[in-house]
């Protein structure tokens, strides 16, 4: 596609792994950190799990999918479409209000049912509770 075969092909193909693994690596951090940031605590696991299954479940589907476009456009077009189709999270997060995110926004609700309240403790054996 970009390169031959030859040592010019096996740096580009280096130097594009190294970008994709180092942006799977700022997106592990990044996701986690923007959820337990945005998330009530409530529903941590919920949204760890939504983004565990959107993550790992969908990977058979696209697994078939691609291998439907290679049949159907030939491996080099098809290899061609999905590598543009990587650009997409890039851009919709670009065009996302994510973007412009800069302080946590106050959240809607309390903490909700099953949240056990802060309790500091005091001088001398007293405590102060917070919700």
């Amino acid at each position: 596609m970009l390169v031959g075969p030859g040592t010019a092909g096996q740096v580009v193909i280096g130097a594009c792994l190294l970008v994709q693994t180092g942006a799977a690596v700022a997106h592990g951090g990044l996701q986690r950190s923007v959820r337990q940031e945005l998330c009530p605590a409530r529903l941590q696991g919920r949204a760890q799990a939504t983004g565990a299954w959107l993550a790992f479940g969908l990977r058979p589907l696209a697994a078939l999918l691609a291998g439907a476009l290679g049949t159907l456009v030939g491996l080099r077009p098809a290899l061609g479409v999905i590598t543009l189709l990587l650009a997409a999270p890039f851009v919709i997060l670009w065009r996302s209000p994510a973007r412009k995110l800069r302080s946590s926004p106050t959240p809607a609700l309390g903490p909700g049912p099953g949240v056990l309240p802060h309790v500091t403790p005091g001088p001398a054996g007293s405590s102060t509770t917070t919700s």
